[in-house]
């Protein structure tokens, strides 16, 4: 156990994994330059990091893109981001990446303990944690690290830890976004779908749709899928069920997206967790609707 520069680790990786990073793969470092030292096992992490970029060469095939984010998330927790942009896991197999002798790689390429040695260095040694978020054209592994064990001993793993934005910050979010892009967006009136997209557009938000199932609505053509809209967005806002969540947030993420905010009766504290920890502004389980008009009665009050 020693103190470890984690960019140190990942550089290092890198620099042994060279002669697979061909030229046609790009690695982007977006580091947290206020990242510290941790308490860890050294050698065991770089263990880590060789298996989960090692997994991202092969998705990309020679040609792609690899981005290696890390960020502080407290006092206590550190959190590692390992992306590419290969094709995906596939759902019905994602919960088995982490089993022993278990691979997604042609046989001969792989021996299915890379990802389960990982897990046991990352929980069971460093009382960390690891996640997996794929759809089709991305796959993003966050490592979870406390920054010293008798601090991360009375401080729990930061899932499920989402604190609401004060009466300031959500007034900050609703004046500085002009466009909104709805997820689950309806074309029945009766449904806050509709209902809560027509007040803000009528409050002088830009609308973007996002349904599948709509070709077009409130005078906007509809997008079957978040990813596909290239206009910069202010907020996401989404209607849809809580297990859905986990990607719009992942698509949030890739766009650009600088808020994520889930409806009243929307929650997934895990997605709204990987949305903090990816720097974007969260609002979870409120209208928009209502926030707006306090905000309204507020100012003409004052």
């Amino acid at each position: 156990m020693q103190n470890v520069n984690v960019h140190e680790g990942i550089n290092n990786t890198l620099l042994i994994l060279q002669n697979k990073l061909k030229s046609g793969v790009n690695v982007r470092r977006e580091y947290d330059p206020a990242l510290p030292e941790i308490e860890a096992y050294g050698s065991e992490l770089n263990q880590v990091w060789t298996n989960i970029i090692d997994n991202a060469i092969d998705a990309v095939e020679g040609k792609g893109e690899i981005t290696i984010r890390t960020r502080r998330v407290d006092d206590c927790w550190i959190v590692v981001e390992i992306e590419d942009n290969g094709p995906g896991i596939p759902e019905e197999i994602r919960h088995r990446i982490f089993d022993s002798f278990f691979t997604t790689k042609p046989p001969g390429k792989g021996t299915g303990l890379g990802l389960d040695i990982s897990y046991r260095i990352v929980v069971f040694k460093h009382q960390g944690d690891i996640k997996v978020h794929s759809r089709p054209g991305m796959t993003r592994f966050q490592v979870w690290l406390p920054s010293s064990f008798e601090k991360a001993k009375g401080s729990p793993l930061p899932m499920g830890a989402y604190e609401a934005p004060n009466d300031a910050e959500i007034k900050q979010i609703l004046t500085q976004s002009k466009t909104i892009a709805v997820v689950g967006i309806s074309t029945d009136a009766s449904k806050p779908g509709h209902t809560v997209p027509v007040y803000l557009q009528e409050a002088g938000y830009r609308i973007i749709p996002v349904n599948p199932n709509i070709d077009q609505v409130l005078g906007e053509v509809a997008y079957d899928e978040l990813s596909q809209v290239e206009e910069a967005i202010d907020i996401v806002l989404i209607f849809r069920r809580g297990e859905a969540v986990p990607d719009i947030v992942d698509q949030a993420v890739e766009i650009g997206a600088k808020t994520v905010w889930m409806q009243d009766g929307v929650v997934n504290e895990r997605a709204a967790e990987t949305a903090k920890s990816c720097g974007l502004h969260v609002v979870m389980d409120s209208c928009i609707r209502v926030r707006h008009l306090m905000m309204i009665q507020e100012l003409d009050a004052a």
